[in-house]
């Protein structure tokens, strides 16, 4: 037979053929019309209703529907029987599954293809890698049709997608070897998939060593510090020159600077000591070397309000309005999608740039850093870091508050929360700014490594996934195994069955003949 041109030049021994020259009789059928298996026909038990979530996830063991005898009697051209082949139709397309021995009996529903082989032409197996190669995904998926639901084109369409054949006993060898290079790759995506814990862990255990003083060991022992209450008494000054610099930061917004001092009186201390009922393993571990105060004193705690939003004068300026939905995980803070005026701006607290911010309501305890001045909204509790307090030393041991946060939160309404008040005296372990500065530059350099062994995984996993694809290729082109002479080449097994097919049919068509005789 000529070999189809839109595949590869193959050895001499392989054959391309039409799908639908290797099926058996009905060998391609897709699923009935919804009209003909409605939620209606559905019962508790009986005959199980296959769907696309076999093939998507090689399983013929989860239903969620069943039809009577009955109605599976009258669906006979769609049955399910061991040995096929299942092909997702619609949507996530091009996936496949093969129907193993002991799979319960059922019909396909319309969003499957069923594929029956005439298996003494090509082994079942053999056709599961080829159809999950590239050669044949990129055939099936490039027949699609429909809008915003893709689905595979018509059975008539798919019937001529071309496939290379090898002869029998070499694709026995192909399966062989794929199944000992594919299970190697397998072995290795494994060890890759373990990675991301172990650097997410690593990640936090350098966050614990540099917030509890272990990081810095070395450093305190060659550099002078500060005595504990040296440290207190900075941070308590610095904190009312804060609060009074944000203070008239606010009058200006407002347009009402004040005449005289006495708006200074307003200054309230901070809250003494911190909440240990919760206390966290990391607090018990911080050295004796350092102060543990509370989140209050090391910073101006403010909580976030949103200018009304019906009145558009509030609204549609510069300065960024940041919810809860802009901090990522990771602690950045994206882009909004309001933005404040200056008229909104004198009606809600706008934070400096490099302030800490804490969701307090819902999400409780994801953090984030501001990268520029904003307005923020009242599900957030904000921290401006005082002169004393490196910033990002203040975000990383946020970052480890997270269990805290929750165990000391209430409820209100059905949600989490926990308010300024109890933030405020989350505990906080303050070395000296110069030690700070230390431990952040350490931080960053071991999540620098972190980050440089995430992007050399992710271009690995990606060669490992490029592997499995290219040495299914190579397999499909005749490349994997050498061609043995004694093989009998595909095009004369074809040519057998084909013969073999043809008989059949005329034994079929004159029992029937001999059927209809009878009868009269």
């Amino acid at each position: 037979m000529e070999k189809l041109q839109n595949n590869p030049i193959l050895p001499d021994s392989w054959i391309n053929v039409e799908w639908n020259e290797i099926t058996a009789p009905d060998g391609f059928r897709r699923g009935p019309f919804g009209g003909n298996l409605k939620k209606s026909c559905f019962v508790e038990k009986g005959y199980s209703v296959y769907e696309q979530y076999a093939p998507i996830n090689d399983d013929c063991t989860s239903f969620r529907y069943f039809i009577d005898e009955e109605k599976y009697q009258e669906l006979s051209g769609f049955h399910v029987n061991e040995g096929d082949f299942l092909i997702s139709c619609s949507g996530t397309m091009g996936r496949i599954t093969h129907v193993p021995v002991g799979s319960p009996s059922g019909v396909i529903n319309q969003a499957l293809l069923r594929i029956r082989l005439q298996d003494q032409f090509i082994l079942p197996d053999y056709f599961l890698k080829l159809f999950r190669s590239p050669l044949i995904q990129n055939s099936v998926l490039n027949k699609t049709v429909g809008g915003a639901i893709q689905n595979l084109a018509a059975v008539k369409e798919l019937k001529t997608i071309p496939l290379p054949i090898a002869p029998l006993p070499e694709q026995k060898r192909i399966i062989e070897k794929l199944d000992s290079l594919l299970a190697q790759v397998d072995t290795i995506q494994q060890r890759f998939n373990n990675l991301p814990d172990i650097i997410k862990r690593f990640r936090q255990s350098v966050l614990a060593a540099a917030v509890s003083g272990k990081l810095t060991e070395q450093w305190r022992m060659v550099n002078e510090i500060l005595k504990p209450t040296e440290v207190l008494n900075n941070l308590l000054h610095a904190r009312k020159e804060k609060w009074e610099e944000e203070q008239l930061k606010s009058f200006q917004r407002k347009g009402k600077l004040p005449t005289n001092d006495k708006w200074k009186n307003k200054y309230k201390s901070p809250q003494e000591g911190y909440l240990d009922e919760y206390d966290t393993t990391i607090i018990k571990s911080v050295t004796k070397d350092w102060l543990v105060c509370n989140l209050d004193s090391v910073s101006v705690m403010v909580t976030g309000k949103t200018p009304s939003t019906t009145d558009d004068t509030n609204w549609d300026g510069d300065i960024p309005f940041i919810s809860p939905s802009q901090i990522t995980k990771e602690g950045c803070v994206t882009a909004p999608s309001r933005y404040v005026s200056t008229i909104g701006a004198a009606k809600t607290p706008i934070l400096p740039k490099n302030s800490v911010l804490v969701v307090c309501i819902g999400t409780i305890g994801k953090v984030g850093l501001l990268d520029k001045d904003a307005a923020f909204n009242q599900q957030i509790n904000a921290m401006i870091p005082v002169n004393g307090m490196n910033k990002m030393f203040l975000f990383y041991w946020s970052k480890t508050l997270h269990d805290w946060l929750n165990k000391t939160s209430s409820a209100v309404v059905n949600a989490a929360i926990i308010n300024k008040s109890r933030l405020s005296i989350a505990p906080c372990p303050v070395p000296s700014i110069e030690e700070q500065t230390e431990i952040v530059r350490l931080v960053e350099q071991y999540f620098a490594l972190a980050d440089t062994l995430e992007k050399n995984l992710a271009n690995a996993k990606q060669r490992v996934d490029n592997l499995t694809q290219s040495i299914l290729a190579k397999a499909f082109r005749g490349e994997l195994v050498p061609q043995d002479p004694n093989d009998e080449p595909a095009d004369k097994l074809l040519a057998r069955i084909k013969a073999a097919r043809l008989e059949a049919e005329k034994i079929e068509k004159a029992a029937k003949k001999a059927a209809k005789a009878t009868k009269k």
